[in-house]
């Protein structure tokens, strides 16, 4: 009979319904071998703990779980391994082998899963920006992750994935994505405000400032729509830098030209020591 190594082993295994000894020592032969155990006293404890109960009841578990390995299989496969004296060693290199048998060609191959749909660039970016209003930021980090692996050059995903991130102070992701956003579209104003925000939010507000008053001076130039909010972050990084007196005065020009959260802006920058009576 063909001297068996751990892998072929482990397919004779899991495809056989019974064994005899003689294939039974085999098998453990094979597996002694290819572990390279030259030390008697370590193959014959190996041989004992394969002949015992614990060590019929792992060649079961092989036969029985044909094809269908699960995290919890693989822990109760090695819990009953290192039971009957199994080194760890020895325990990931046959768990290693069981998992290449059981992923070997079977008679019916599994059908190839279908291609994901496709969704237009358009409608992915609403089903985003829906979350977004919702404050799912979980949800808008997931989907704009996914919209990025369809989209790579797409910024805007890049965007909303950094707005995210920010919210939930993942800043070390935050930067990343909007640095690739202004790599694609260096200079856009809305993307450097937005950077700029998370960088004041992130204890660097010193680095935030100049960024700042850049982008406020592009998108009042484009008479953007974006200028009175981002005017408004302004004052509150202004005030996390210390600058109070300026805080203040941005935060009512803001209100003049119609800033839309007025109420809690004024408690955030109150609870930083500016004095908004001026």
């Amino acid at each position: 009979m063909e001297k068996y190594t751990v892998k072929t082993a482990m397919r004779w295994i899991v495809e056989r319904e019974s064994w005899t000894v003689f294939e039974h020592e085999t098998v453990l032969n094979g597996m002694l071998a290819d572990l390279a155990f030259e030390e008697a006293k370590e193959r014959q404890r190996i041989r004992l703990a394969l002949s015992s109960g614990a060590g019929r009841q792992f060649y079961s578990f092989l036969r029985q779980g044909e094809g269908h390995p699960d995290a919890h299989d693989l822990l109760m496969l090695r819990t009953s391994l290192a039971d009957v004296g199994f080194g760890e060693d020895f325990v990931s290199y046959v768990l290693d082998a069981f998992l290449y048998a059981v992923s070997l060609p079977s008679a019916s191959p599994p059908e190839p899963e279908p291609e994901p749909p496709t969704m237009p660039v358009d409608e992915l970016q609403r089903l985003i920006l829906g979350y977004y209003e919702l404050g799912d930021w979980d949800k808008v980090i997931g989907m704009s992750r996914s919209a990025i692996e369809l989209y790579p050059d797409n910024p805007e995903f890049y965007n909303l994935l950094g707005i995210a991130c920010e919210k939930r102070a993942r800043w070390s992701e935050c930067f990343q994505a909007y640095d690739v956003a202004l790599l694609m579209r260096p200079n856009n104003a809305i993307y450097e405000s937005n950077k700029a925000f998370a960088l004041a939010l992130s204890g660097r507000s010193d680095e935030a400032i100049p960024l700042f008053e850049r982008s406020l001076r592009a998108l009042w130039n484009e008479k953007a729509p974006g200028y009175v909010n981002t005017l408004g972050n302004f004052s509150r990084a202004l005030a996390l830098n210390g600058q109070r007196e300026y805080a203040a005065r941005t935060f009512h020009e803001a209100v003049h030209l119609g800033y839309e959260w007025t109420d809690f802006l004024r408690q955030q920058l109150e609870a930083l020591g500016v004095d908004l009576s001026l």
